[in-house]
């Protein structure tokens, strides 16, 4: 199972720092849980070295079981807690990717978990964090408020449950899905008592996660997923929209968080040593390294002819949002070309083949940098070269 951010060499390559060439690349999953991702990053990393950390015993003997029927070697579990990370093995330099997704909300003290991760985030490293975000769980809030209010305090979980689902079902509007109550009425015992039944929430809008990110020492890369946060779709091109793109970005983000309305917020946080990435000048793309975003699927059309086939259409999905179609032939070529590439490549390379279908290398320049814009390539950091 792929989460967001799954790819680690994409994740770093959000930054402007790299890890030394040599220094194998270090993993944490901060709250593994039952060791999904863990088990993702560890399947897909295995030059890296992977330690998922988590509180839940029951949790951590599913992760554990799971990494020995993989036979994962170089992944593994330990039990600390993120409020105090009392006997967490932090290699030398720090980690160079941590995941901390779902679970700094439910702490007691959010801010000091968060400035405990970034003790130990290494200067390069990004970390990738998912918080509940307040303006767009507000239907969730009304279910689990009225579930607060309703149900009979120190009951154990079970029947805190069984209590839960009564009172959902009944209010649950078979002819409304949008209504909260359909939806917690269809959610599935585990996903149900996460979300409406957790003793410790904490929910954030923008201002209160960049103030959280701050306190922390931490700086704000980017949004996980920047096209969540666009105004395409919610208001036109026009004085109106450049007006609010001009802002400064928290308040940019603050006005736009309250048109699309997030129910989660998924950020890119790095030291305050780093920053987003800068890349040389397109003059200079001929001699760099590209690769094809792992988080992108490519789907080419075609249609048999006699005797020959022919390409109809390059379409992509990434990160979950409705298939984008590469809408020019040379855009199409280009896509044709990396839905088939799974090594990095120079820049140069991808030039020369659009050059060979008719197209000048100042087109492929400009194609390059489209992909770039789009996402669908990055330029890994050199250690991720070798």
């Amino acid at each position: 199972m792929l989460r967001l951010g799954f790819d680690a060499r994409v994740v770093c390559s959000r930054g402007h720092l790299g890890r030394p060439v040599g220094l194998r690349r270090q993993i944490l999953d901060a709250g593994c849980g039952r060791g999904v991702g863990l088990v993702t990053a560890g399947t897909l990393h295995p030059e890296a070295s992977v330690l998922g950390v988590d509180l839940c015993h029951a949790s951590l003997a599913d992760a554990r079981s799971e990494i020995e029927r993989r036979k994962l070697t170089n992944t593994r579990v330990e039990e600390v807690d993120l409020m105090t990370l009392e006997g967490l093995d932090v290699p030398d330099g720090g980690f160079h990717v941590i995941y901390s997704s779902g679970v700094l909300h439910h702490l007691s003290d959010p801010l000091a978990g968060l400035r405990n991760l970034a003790d130990v985030l290494a200067p390069s490293g990004v970390l990738v964090l998912m918080v509940y975000g307040a303006i767009g769980r507000r239907h969730v809030k009304r279910v689990s408020s009225a579930l607060a209010a309703w149900i009979e305090p120190g009951l154990e979980l079970s029947m805190q449950l069984g209590q839960a689902r009564l009172f959902v079902e009944a209010l649950a509007e078979d002819s409304n899905p949008d209504c909260p109550w359909s939806e917690a009425a269809k959610m599935p015992d585990t996903e149900f008592a996460d979300r409406y039944l957790h003793p410790l929430e904490t929910e954030y809008d923008v201002p209160g996660l960049f103030d959280l990110v701050e306190s922390a020492g931490l700086r704000f890369l980017r949004w996980c997923c920047p096209e969540q946060w666009s105004l395409d779709g919610h208001l036109a091109e026009g004085p109106m929209r450049d007006s609010i793109e001009a802002l400064p970005e928290r308040e940019r983000f603050t006005v736009i968080e309250q048109i699309v309305r997030p129910r989660n917020m998924q950020a890119y946080l790095c030291q305050q040593g780093n920053g987003p990435r800068r890349l040389p000048p397109a003059e200079e793309w001929d001699s760099l390294s590209f690769a094809v975003n792992a988080e992108v699927h490519f789907d080419v059309g075609t249609r048999s002819l006699w005797c020959s086939t022919r390409m109809e259409s390059v379409t992509y999905v990434i990160r979950g949002i409705p298939a984008q179609n590469l809408e020019t032939p040379i855009l199409a070529g280009a896509g044709l070309i990396l839905s088939g590439q799974n090594e990095p490549f120079l820049g140069s390379t991808l030039i020369g083949a659009l050059v060979e279908d008719g197209f000048s290398p100042a087109e492929g320049r400009q194609v390059l940098g489209e992909l770039l814009r789009r996402e669908l390539i990055y330029v890994p950091h050199p250690a991720d070269l070798q």
